[in-house]
């Protein structure tokens, strides 16, 4: 695995320091403390990082690339507002979800809002070409997280999807955004057209190993170190990569059994979590999964090092990338 420069942990470290500025000191109260609550809670900082790491391929200025990073940060924290009231996720990062804090309109209107101003970032702080080409590369890629978050809803209220549908949803719901703040954060760095190509297809690698992840976590992980509800999307009987995957892999039996258990309510299914867990471990849901992840990992990899740019700034982006593949949390 590459080696973590020094300019890893000083973008990161600067980018929260940035972050921490931005107080949306606004009234009403009402309105903008459900987004202070969302804010102020320290994730992954995943998609502004990928903005940052590539913009650092190129002729890199930090400052000139935070309000994009932090756009898209805010951004993804709108569509979990959202995300957690179409779920009925009771926590986010290890705390009541904002819907559950404030209410469900309170929460509806606070990612409105969060929403809005992440134009505004990208409006107030760019110029010219560059903030033509980041405003369509955001909204292209806003819409398609709408059509990948509707994909979704709707695999939901289908008895069982395949998971070539699965992988074209996150495609949508995951891929576009970190694709985006690769993409977005390439042409702010100063990359040729066919560079920005290349790191949009390592987005769209990347974007498919951290959702695949995310729902290996999701489905096999308790609260304790995920900060979400133990084993939620079993639970929730979510049609994950776990679960349509478990169907590719298993006998018939085991398929109408799934099936049988996915049909059930909340409370019935959440009763018999154990069946569900054993049957995966049967077919090895999470090793072949596991593998998958990988796969798109080193392929995401390989490309980094075929871009002629700065060797640190490419070691640095392909250890982060590594790390969404193999994260616990």
């Amino acid at each position: 695995m590459p080696q973590l420069g020094l300019r890893f942990q000083q973008t990161l470290t600067t980018y929260h320091a940035y972050a921490a500025q931005q107080q949306f000191a606004r009234q009403p109260s009402t309105l903008y403390d459900p987004i202070r609550y969302a804010m102020g809670s320290k994730g992954k900082a995943v998609r502004p990082m990928l903005l940052l790491l590539g913009a650092s391929l190129g002729s890199f200025e930090l400052s000139k690339a935070l309000p994009a990073a932090y756009a898209v940060e805010l951004f993804h924290n709108f569509t979990l507002l959202h995300d957690d009231i179409m779920d009925e996720a009771l926590l986010r990062r290890g705390k009541p979800s904002v819907y559950i804090a404030y209410g469900i309109p309170s929460a509806i209107l606070a990612g409105d809002a969060m929403l809005i101003h992440t134009y505004g970032y990208l409006l107030d702080n760019y110029a010219g070409e560059t903030r033509t080409y980041l405003l369509k590369v955001f909204q292209q890629m806003a819409v398609g997280l709408c059509e990948g978050q509707q994909r979704d809803m709707d695999m939901e209220e289908s008895d069982a999807s395949t998971y070539e549908e699965y992988l074209e949803m996150i495609h949508g719901k995951t891929g576009v955004l970190i694709t985006a703040a690769l993409t977005m954060g390439a042409h702010i760095g100063g990359l040729s057209p066919k560079q920005c190509e290349t790191i949009q297809k390592v987005g769209d690698l990347a974007g498919r190993a951290f959702q695949i992840q995310d729902d290996i976590l999701d489905t096999f992980s308790t609260s304790e170190k995920t900060g979400k509800s133990d084993y939620g999307d079993i639970v929730r009987g979510k049609q994950s990569a776990p679960f349509l995957h478990a169907l590719e892999l298993g006998n018939e039996p085991q398929r109408r059994r799934l099936l049988e258990i996915y049909a059930l309510s909340v409370a019935e299914r959440s009763s018999i979590v154990d069946e569900v867990l054993s049957i995966m471990d049967e077919l090895g849901v999470e090793k072949s999964l596991a593998a998958q992840v990988e796969t798109a990992s080193s392929e995401a990899n390989l490309l980094v090092e075929s871009v002629e740019v700065d060797a640190e700034a490419k070691s640095n982006l392909i250890y982060f990338l590594d790390q969404l593949s193999v994260r616990r949390h």
